[in-house]
């Protein structure tokens, strides 16, 4: 599966602007995900990726978009020292 997007940030609020890609495999149920994300110098998450690992259960998955959510906010933390 491939994917991309485009966020507008608000220049008022200061949310940077930027575009991600993104690919991700299933196979026997375990699920791979990489996605990158491109922005200009004023993000602090800039030019950064993530990979995300999953696998799904009979009647229960394990849904990749909360690990990247997860690892998302925690890079960013990392990255501003508010861990």
């Amino acid at each position: 599966m491939l994917r991309g997007g485009y966020h507008y940030g608000d220049k008022n609020k200061g949310d940077a602007s930027y575009a991600t890609a993104g690919a991700g495999v299933e196979y026997a149920g375990v699920h791979l995900d990489f996605a990158w994300m491109f922005a200009g110098h004023e993000c602090l998450a800039r030019n950064t990726f993530w990979i995300s690992l999953g696998y799904s259960f009979n009647s229960c998955t394990v849904s990749p978009r909360s690990l990247y959510t997860y690892i998302r906010l925690l890079g960013y933390r990392l990255l501003t020292g508010r861990l």
